[in-house]
């Protein structure tokens, strides 16, 4: 069982999809009932002046929920090997340790993608029906954020106000932390993402640490460190691949 098979990849993800069918109707449920929330906060608050600076507002708060589902999600890529009964009965499962790799990270990534945004544009949807009529907004609140957001991922010009930090950047962030959970929850069993969190806390004083020791910065650009993210990107989804695959039956 040396070669790379489609038909078992399917068939992973049917196992999994089958054995909890909840996980991803838990997630566009969370992602609707988290935006849905935010956004009746918001509009309960009425601390805007208009749609533009109401979008930019439900913007961060997308930004804020979007990181913890990706944190959560990914720290509990591996929690089907938690335990060793659990451990047992997947390591057995006829199909390749790449296979079972691709399957679980397609799960964090493309699945739980399509997932969110499926709960998003559900939010969205009550906010532009339901909750504009309800509080007697202008006709122009009718656009879809979610749209909106697109269009600036794709690189198009919107007027959402990022703060002068690049799309790429931000990109990169969501990906590069994904990444760092997803190595986290590959090396650890137990508390993955609360071990997770505390190796990057000593870590993010560390870095500080050692730029305030070097005298000039000034050099490094941009660029640099989205070059820098990018290679500490790879290096963690390799080492996860590393940590999955010495995964023993102790």
């Amino acid at each position: 069982m040396d070669r790379f098979s489609i038909k078992r990849i399917w068939y992973l993800l049917k196992l999994d999809y089958s054995h909890s069918p909840e996980a991803g109707i838990g997630n566009t449920a969370s992602a609707f009932a988290a935006m849905t929330l935010s956004t009746l906060s918001l509009l309960w608050l009425g601390d805007f002046t208009s749609f533009e600076d109401f979008a930019n507002r439900v913007m961060i708060i997308l930004v804020a929920l979007i990181s913890a589902g990706v944190a959560i999600n990914s720290a509990m890529m591996f929690s089907s090997m938690n335990t060793k009964p659990k451990r047992t009965t997947y390591l057995t499962i006829p199909a390749t340790h790449l296979e079972k790799f691709v399957v679980n990270t397609f799960e964090v990534t493309v699945a739980l993608a399509i997932q969110a945004l499926a709960g998003f544009f559900l939010a969205d949807a009550v906010r532009i029906y339901l909750l504009q009529p309800m509080f007697s907004l202008p006709a122009d609140y009718d656009q879809w954020i979610m749209t909106l957001m697109i269009k600036m991922l794709a690189g198009k010009t919107v007027f959402i106000d990022h703060g002068g930090i690049a799309v790429s950047t931000t990109l990169l962030f969501f990906l590069w932390m994904q990444s760092f959970f997803v190595a986290g929850s590959a090396l650890w069993r137990r508390y993955p993402g609360q071990r997770t969190i505390a190796v990057g806390i000593i870590m993010v004083i560390t870095i500080i640490g050692i730029f305030d020791l070097v005298p000039d910065v000034s050099y490094i650009n941009t660029e640099m460190i989205e070059w820098g993210v990018s290679a500490w990107t790879l290096i963690n989804w390799i080492l996860a691949y590393r940590f999955f695959t010495r995964s023993q039956l102790k």
